[in-house]
């Protein structure tokens, strides 16, 4: 019951702007369902940008030897680093340099919970820490743990051979 009538170009046009105009609908739509995606895709980068922050301050402290403060900005950044391994071990130095061996243990044992495949190198961390704390049994049994795992790792034998010089153990 309804007739319209209209030039060919017309139609074009209103078909070309209906396009166009759905077009631009659709973009809006889409761009509203991801700003959540958005908004936390943006969140993650500042706590990873702020975390890289705390453990370079972290480091920094360590390297002038601030331990506190060193200890302090390394346990801040783990909140979202690439690389919790490396604020962990460089914490348990950090403790071990405020005499605070419990503190120190404790950071080895969450180092190796985010990384059990740093087995070795966190052991080593500990062998050396305990060396340096002159607990020879502690560092002994470390370092056997160590040996077990990997027999011809110069670094252990160095290690267990400056031990056994300390214990006079020949």
């Amino acid at each position: 019951k309804w007739t319209i009538e209209m030039p060919l170009w017309a139609l074009v046009i209103s078909l070309i702007l209906l396009i166009i105009i759905m077009h631009y609908c659709f973009n809006i739509i889409s761009n509203v369902g991801s700003l959540r995606y958005r908004y936390l895709r943006f969140i993650k980068k500042l706590k990873h940008r702020s975390s890289d922050n705390q453990t370079r301050e972290g480091l920094i402290a360590y390297s002038e030897g601030n331990w506190k403060q060193s200890e302090k900005h390394l346990l801040k950044g783990l909140t979202s680093s690439d690389s919790p391994l490396i604020n962990y071990l460089t914490a348990a130095k950090a403790a071990q340099e405020q005499n605070k061996s419990h503190q120190r243990d404790k950071y080895l044992r969450e180092a190796e919970k985010y990384m059990p495949d740093a087995k070795v190198a966190i052991l080593l961390t500990q062998a050396k820490l305990q060396l340096s704390s002159k607990q020879y049994e502690q560092a002994h049994a470390t370092l056997c743990l160590i040996h077990s795992l990997v027999p011809k790792h110069p670094h252990v034998l160095k290690l267990m051979l400056s031990l056994y010089k300390k214990i006079d153990d020949w």
